[in-house]
């Protein structure tokens, strides 16, 4: 019997770039989303990360009795937020406020925040086998 096990640790910095802008797209989508920019590489920084928007839920009709904490009322011809609320959200998903649309994280003044989502790249990797022969 044979037995074989490996491990391998991956760390990466980026020395240098050719552009002076960090935020790149990789146009992975033919959606709305395909023109942001959804990845970042800087000086310093590392490969694999992927930048972009958390979710914070979707959106609700506000009603006083039975959904007192909706976002969403009929404004005439459209939804609308609801009086002191302030999320841009739908510039990001679509431009439009509806129920079920998805709400993103947003700042103080409604705008919202593109953040480190995560890494594609493995810190660690390995693998094993076992070979078995019998005669």
């Amino acid at each position: 019997m044979n037995f074989n096990a490996n491990i391998a640790y991956n760390r990466n910095r980026i020395d240098k770039l050719n552009t002076d802008s960090p935020w790149q797209s990789s146009n992975w989508s033919g959606s709305t989303m395909a023109k942001y920019e959804d990845f970042r590489v800087e000086k310093g920084g590392r490969l694999g990360e992927v930048w972009g928007y958390k979710t914070n839920g979707y959106y609700t009709v506000y009603d006083p009795v039975t959904n007192p904490t909706g976002e969403l009322v009929w404004a005439g011809s459209e939804w609308g937020l609801k009086d002191g609320m302030q999320d841009n959200s739908p510039t990001i998903t679509g431009g439009k406020y509806y129920p079920g649309g998805l709400k993103l994280e947003c700042d103080k003044d409604g705008n919202p925040l593109k953040q480190r989502l995560g890494n594609t790249i493995a810190p660690t990797t390995g693998g094993f086998w076992i070979r078995w022969s019998r005669r």
